[in-house]
């Protein structure tokens, strides 16, 4: 380790303090413009140099007492003023202002070359063109599923009327984190010992909980988010389960094996009978075509044949959200904390596991519980790499994505 020259880094904090206050006067005074998407990774990179700053601080912070004599003040300036600089950029060029509703929804296409590089990481063999045709079908199928579902409530074929009436039968205000815990109970009884499909340890059983999701956070996340603690949006994770097995890999996270096998279930969940009424039914397909619809606007987006604003306005035209619900989709998906492919990621990871179940179980080769815990103790990758695993099939250090797992549901 170098040693730290504190006199000098005292005196380089305060210089730096000094400059960071200059950019502030630019940019308040209207001196510097900038793209938004380019303004908001600048935030975001002011924001990580001073969680770095804080931690070259903590680190020898009261460790070292001439250290800690030279560095308190300018540290607490500069530390200061990064933060300053952070939410002015974001108000004044980015156009997000904390606690305002009016946030904008920033983010930047990455183009079809990068978008190919990722289907590429993540083992996919379609292009990009090929997902979206594959959203559109599915989110076809949906459709006619729905207009059943609306047709027996009386609504024939104007199904978002239909959605529209199924949205007024929810629980009094303060309810929903009973029903919520009502239906995780239902869940686990479903998945355990009505249908044994999965083991689901005692511990896990008995330890999940629900947290509320404050109301700033809903702009990003307007429904819900589950691990071990289920966290509801209503109006106004401390273990995830894949920390369990095989912990190395985290290194191959994918949304493909965490998220599309949430949305796995939901399939396997309608072809078992579950949802057994019209309501429930509609319920199911709103968030299937929701799904769908991920595929869509997130590709059209980085190709550069979506505006921020269209991606809203699919949502509200074909799934039938609300505007504030479809913006705070659209903004928790192209805000950049997520990687591109994670909104796709649902649908198409779901139907890759389908694939595979279709070749291991409905062939016979592995039983269904066997299936899922398997998926379960193998942990995250890409699915196509699990299908290898589960399947014993050869890999090469250059292997290549070949499955087409989509026929059609």
């Amino acid at each position: 380790m170098k040693p730290v020259d504190a006199k000098k880094a005292a005196s380089d904090l305060d210089d730096s303090t000094k400059l960071i206050l200059d950019i502030r006067q630019d940019v308040d005074a209207g001196k510097i413009t900038i793209d938004k998407p380019s303004a908001l990774r600048a935030s975001k990179a002011v924001d990580q140099l001073r969680g770095h700053l804080q931690e070259w601080f903590d680190f020898f912070n009261a460790y070292d007492p001439l250290f800690t004599w030279w560095e308190s003040e300018p540290y607490g300036k500069s530390t200061v003023a990064l933060k300053d600089i952070t939410l002015l950029i974001r108000k004044k060029l980015v156009g997000i202002t904390p606690g305002s509703e009016e946030d904008a929804i920033v983010g930047e296409p990455i183009g079809r070359e990068d978008l190919l590089t990722d289907l590429k990481a993540e083992k996919i063999p379609y292009t990009p063109e090929e997902l979206m045709s594959t959203g559109e079908a599915e989110y076809t199928w949906c459709e006619a599923e729905i207009i059943k579902a609306s047709t027996e409530l009386g609504y024939g074929v104007d199904w978002r009327q239909a959605l529209e009436y199924v949205k007024t039968l929810h629980v009094e205000p303060g309810k929903q984190p009973h029903l919520v815990h009502e239906l995780a109970l239902e869940a686990i009884e479903y998945v355990t010992k009505t249908h044994d499909l999965v083991t689901v340890p005692p511990v896990a059983a008995e330890t999940w909980r629900t947290v509320m999701m404050p109301p700033g956070r809903q702009k990003q996340a307007p429904f819900f988010l589950g691990e071990e603690k289920i966290m509801v949006s209503y109006p106004t994770a401390d273990m995830p389960h894949e920390s369990k097995h095989r912990v190395y890999r985290k290194l191959f996270h994918t949304p493909f094996w965490t998220e599309g096998g949430a949305l796995y279930w939901e399939l396997i969940l309608w072809d078992k009978g579950f949802p057994v009424t019209p309501e429930n039914k509609i319920g199911m397909l709103f968030w299937r075509m929701h799904r769908c619809v991920r595929i869509i606007f997130s590709l059209k987006f980085h190709l550069g044949l979506m505006s921020a604003q269209e991606c809203v306005d699919i949502l509200v035209e074909r799934v039938g959200h609300e505007k504030a619900t479809a913006e705070g989709e659209v903004r928790r998906s192209l805000g950049g904390d997520y990687t591109p492919l994670y909104q796709a990621g649902y649908m198409l990871g779901a139907l890759q596991l389908y694939a595979l179940r279709k070749e291991v179980v409905d062939t016979g080769k592995m039983k269904e519980k066997e299936f899922h815990d398997r998926i379960m103790r193998e942990n995250s990758m890409p699915i196509e790499l699990l299908r290898a695993l589960v399947r014993e099939l050869p890999l090469e250090r250059d292997y290549e994505a070949a499955w087409r797992f989509y026929q059609g549901m």
